[in-house]
């Protein structure tokens, strides 16, 4: 009989409900899995292969802060959504936040273990159009912010302020000050001339649209 190893790396499940945490548990171990109960991110970076973490949204209100600051620590996450997502724009937001994986709790049995195959593989588990829309977006900014001479740490958060961040989130991202954030966010806003984020997503949009008009 072949006796199958336990999978590398560990799985770390955040769940506030003890029947989803066992349940989530008990799926996993029957897979083979190492499993651990999520007590808190580690404030020094993580060792060894990177060691995923499995968020259940619909009882850890804080899960988007558990998120980015795994991410930062070099871990990878998986989240277990209610509901489906309206368009790929707004799945796309989850992987600025470092998660690797969305599944929706109907079906959690059949995909969660595949998921975690490829998310310890560095792959992502989320539509083709999630991940084609996030590619585009960031080639968009790309163009978008070489066009007004934004400074490195600007363009490093632009791409968050397009896809509406808030810049408590971003502050936590990129490891800097709320205030810094608004600081670089002011001086964004003023070198595009406009007052608001939802303009300067707008802006971004004409701009787009603008470049792909044919000429006469």
């Amino acid at each position: 009989m072949e006796i199958r190893k336990i999978h590398s790396p560990a799985i770390f499940i955040c769940s506030r409900h003890p029947l989803a945490f066992g349940a989530i548990k008990k799926l996993l171990i029957s897979g083979m899995y190492e499993v651990r109960k999520f007590e808190q991110v580690p404030t020094n970076p993580l060792e060894g292969p990177s060691q995923l973490l499995i968020l259940d949204t619909c009882s850890v209100k804080n899960w988007t802060k558990i998120a980015i600051e795994w991410n930062r620590m070099g871990g990878r996450s998986i989240v277990l959504i209610q509901k489906g997502f309206r368009s790929p724009e707004e799945e796309s937001r989850f992987i600025y936040l470092g998660i690797h994986a969305i599944i929706l709790l109907p079906n959690i049995d059949a995909e969660l273990p595949s998921a975690v195959n490829a998310v310890a593989e560095g792959q992502f588990w989320m539509g083709r159009d999630c991940l084609s829309e996030y590619i585009k977006s960031t080639r968009s900014f790309g163009g978008f912010a070489e066009s007004r001479g934004l400074t490195a740490r600007e363009q490093q958060i632009i791409p968050f302020l397009m896809t509406g961040f808030s810049n408590k989130d971003i502050a936590n991202m990129l490891q800097i000050e709320d205030r810094t954030v608004k600081f670089h966010v002011s001086n964004i806003l003023r070198k595009f001339k406009v007052k608001t984020r939802k303009a300067l997503r707008m802006a971004d949009t004409a701009e787009e649209s603008f470049a792909g008009t044919a000429v006469a």
